[in-house]
């Protein structure tokens, strides 16, 4: 059984990459997370859970949010979060990363004026508060 030790963010993006991208590897990650389950598909994770809990949002991505993605979109996302110099990423500028797509739609939206500075103000919140 391969263990992993994950200290901050960093380290569990670089073993999805070092894993070549592997979808199910970072689904093993999230899910493992998510239901505080140790020994998961052939692995063992362990999680600094002070420094990755502001995280969460991440790890159900990995697990659940993935799923519509392609293979190409997944990893631009993680390579993209990697470009980030520090440890200690703001979950805000991951946000902004995971669902650009959706807030680029908002911003068309509301620039054409089919959605109020309201509604948009209200969708963006709810995507990276």
């Amino acid at each position: 059984m391969k263990r992993f030790k994950f200290n901050n963010i960093k380290e569990v993006l670089f073993s999805i990459k070092n894993k070549n991208f592997d979808r199910n590897f970072a689904s093993l990650i999230g899910l493992s997370y998510s239901i505080d389950e140790g020994e998961i598909g052939g692995y063992s994770f362990e999680f600094d859970e002070d420094k990755l809990n502001k995280y969460s949002f991440l790890f159900n991505f990995f697990d659940v949010d993935q799923i519509g993605l392609s293979d190409e979109e997944f990893k631009k996302i993680v390579e993209t979060i990697l470009l980030f110099t520090s440890e200690d990423i703001k979950p805000t500028e991951i946000k902004k990363i995971l669902y650009e797509k959706q807030l680029k739609e908002l911003e068309c939206k509301f620039n054409k004026k089919i959605i109020s500075k309201e509604v948009y103000n209200s969708q963006v919140n709810k995507y990276i508060d």
